[in-house]
């Protein structure tokens, strides 16, 4: 009898079972070839109990209640009834910016996610990375401990060493003491990192992303010499041109967006949009225009200042007919039509094309500008490029990192992991070990989303309270505490922060209001107001930086589902197909049909490519609807200190970021 039927007491005694080998090779090929070769059993194994995990989770989850005799708890939490789910709202927050989301429970146990349909970034709607968070909430692997060059330490011994860098602030002003975050919207946030710099004048802070907007924001504020935040307003527009954009798959209120834009498609109810798409590579918004025209960089390049000549009144540059044909529409529609612009183009690219839209009239129509949401930087001056310089130089002794992980998707040039080992105290807070936290010289869990209390504003700036869904499974700790350490030794807790920053918006009945903006998931009247400030007359006159010259040139996206490889550990996000291409659990090369007939290539055939000296092999698939003239690497992959689902999955392309760019040399191995 095989031991499909019958009891088994581990993984590695049902894989010797060779009935259960030939169902699995019959369905996963990959895998019955994974556990015939020694040297993959141990992932392969790894991985079958993660599909296990996976699917009762999953049972557990679909299915609502449980099966068979329900056991209430001994202690039944406040208003938990046994067999009924409760909803709680929070919000997911990616890049910084938050979407508002409601999680269901049954008996206390978050298991699903939805959008909450109050919250004006996702009006019900959720994204795939903050449908995963539920899996991300039940990772084993967060319940590592506090660590002191990679040896345990206790956590009292690291509030030791925050309060002798407490004194060591005092002392010197905050002179040489550097925080690393992600962006931030969080108001809580701000407000402590302000109340650091009036205690120690010195201290300083660099919000950085590795898939970050810094073009946007400086293109932005080129046009109009302010950090401002651009709002679209797409159920307004009737033509839309999109340039290598993800209006509709990732810029903030991307969930929103998409349905303002959808809501513009059924002719019975208002007269159809019309979208155009130039695009180097493949995307979502060119999956669903009207129509989509392939334009590689040098030709993206002509194509910005043909348009510019035509809408702005400048030297006109010869066009295609199909982009006169664009030209036309534009302006036949003047004061409903709108250009987006990709963030991955330079920020004079971003200020010509504010330009544009102000001289279409577009302005309070299709969109808005708002006052910038994300909390700025310490300095202007301040990059990750120029941290890292003072790293090197010794100018700073000690960083403390929060939720970034800039050892592994820093630039490869930087070479970020060198930099770090020469700083005196260096501090890594992180959800799950990874290639920051074992370079840093103290590492601790952060607490996940869902256990602690913080604030974030979405892409309008309206303000959502997340609130904790349960009590920490692991031994977490909060950033707002460590920051809080740092200014005193018996810091208030979150939850007293956050009440304080929203207590005088809240009105006069203060604990109602408190209530109901938890329950709504929104804080009440805390969106932006528009902004009336005035395009600055040099913005219509921003130089484009000259395109490469290079026959080919190597773009870097991120991947759709894992960003900058924050998610790369989750089993469903590595699973789940990715737009257009339906490729999961790797990040080949990417290349044009024609190129892959001039190379000789085909499908999965691995090739080396160099940049700059910097040699990687890789895999590649061929895209179709890609241009000729570039080479598509995504990132996100590649990790070298993750679990089992992302350790070594795919190429780490972050190596051959940052680099000064000649042609890639692209050889068949």
């Amino acid at each position: 009898m095989s031991q499909v039927n019958a009891q088994w007491r581990s993984l590695e005694e049902l894989a010797q079972d060779a009935d259960v080998l030939s169902r699995i090779e019959q369905e996963f090929p990959m895998l019955g070839a994974a556990l015939a070769a020694p040297r993959d059993r141990r992932q392969a194994l790894a991985l079958m109990a993660a599909s296990l995990a996976l699917a009762g989770a999953g049972l557990s989850g679909c299915d609502g209640a449980p099966q068979g005799q329900l056991i209430p708890a001994v202690r039944m939490p406040t208003g938990v009834v046994p067999g009924m789910p409760d909803y709680y709202s929070s919000a997911h927050i990616e890049g910084g910016y938050a979407a508002g989301t409601v999680v269901k429970h049954f008996m206390g146990r978050p298991i699903k996610v939805e959008g909450n349909p109050f919250h004006p970034a996702s009006l019900g709607a959720t994204s795939p990375i903050a449908q995963a968070e539920l899996l991300d909430f039940y990772d084993p692997r967060r319940s590592w401990g506090v660590t002191q060059a990679n040896l345990p330490r206790s956590r009292s011994a690291l509030e030791q060493a925050l309060g002798e860098q407490r004194d060591r602030l005092a002392a010197t002003g905050g002179a040489g003491f550097v925080i690393l975050t992600g962006a931030s919207t969080s108001p809580t946030l701000a407000a402590q990192l302000d109340a650091l710099r009036r205690s120690y004048p010195q201290i300083r802070w660099l919000h950085w992303e590795a898939i970050g907007r810094e073009n946007v924001d400086s293109g932005v504020a080129l046009a109009y010499g302010a950090r401002l935040e651009l709002k679209p307003q797409l159920q307004n527009a009737d033509v839309i041109l999109a340039i290598d954009s993800d209006l509709l798959s990732a810029a903030p209120g991307h969930l929103r967006i998409a349905r303002e834009f959808a809501a513009r498609r059924n002719p019975t109810r208002a007269k159809m949009n019309r979208l155009y798409a130039i695009e180097a590579t493949p995307s979502l918004t060119g999956a669903v225009a009207d129509e989509r025209f392939i334009a590689g960089p040098r030709e993206t390049h002509r194509i910005l200042l043909a348009l510019a000549g035509a809408l702005l009144g400048g030297a006109p540059v010869e066009g295609q007919p199909w982009l006169d044909r664009i030209i036309s529409d534009l302006k036949a529609n003047r004061g409903r039509a709108f250009i987006h612009l990709g963030p991955d183009h330079a920020p004079e690219a971003h200020a010509l094309v504010l330009a544009m839209n102000e001289a279409l009239g577009g302005r309070g129509v299709v969109y808005t500008l708002l006052d910038a949401v994300t909390h700025a930087s310490s300095d202007d001056s301040l990059s990750l490029a120029t941290l890292v310089a003072e790293m090197h130089a010794g100018r700073v002794n000690s960083l403390l990192i929060i939720d970034s992980n800039p050892v592994y998707a820093a630039p490869g040039a930087l070479n970020f992991v060198e930099a770090l080992g020469r700083v005196d105290f260096s501090l890594c807070l992180s959800t799950t070990p990874n290639e920051t936290a074992a370079a840093s010289l103290w590492a601790a869990p952060m607490i996940h989303p869902w256990e602690g209390w913080t604030d974030a504003r979405a892409f309008d700036a309206t303000a959502s309270v997340a609130q904790p869904q349960a009590l920490p499974l692991y031994q977490g700790v909060e950033p707002h505490h460590v920051l809080g350490l740092l200014l005193r030794p018996d810091p208030p807790s979150a939850l007293d922060l956050v009440r304080k920053t929203w207590k005088d918006r809240l009105g006069t009945n203060v604990n109602e209001a408190w209530a109901d903006a938890l329950a709504q998931g929104v804080i009440p009247n805390s969106a932006s107001p528009v902004s009336h400030r005035p395009l600055r007359d040099a913005a219509g006159r921003a130089r484009l930086p000259e395109p490469s010259s290079a026959a080919t040139v190597l773009l870097f996206r991120p991947d759709p589902y894992l960003l900058d490889g924050r998610y790369a550990d989750n089993p469903w996000l590595q699973e789940l197909p990715r737009p257009l291409s339906k490729i999961s659990w790797g990040n080949p090369l990417l290349i044009s049909p024609w190129r892959a007939r001039e190379l000789s290539l085909a499908n999965g055939d691995v090739v080396k490519i160099t940049v700059d000296g910097v040699h990687m092999t890789t895999p590649i698939a061929i895209a179709p609807g890609q241009s000729d003239e570039c080479v598509v690497a995504l990132l996100g992959f590649g990790r070298r200190h993750a679990g089992p689902a992302g350790q070594n999955v795919g190429v780490d392309f972050f190596k051959l970021t940052g680099r000064s760019c000649g042609a890639p040399d692209i050889q068949p191995r």
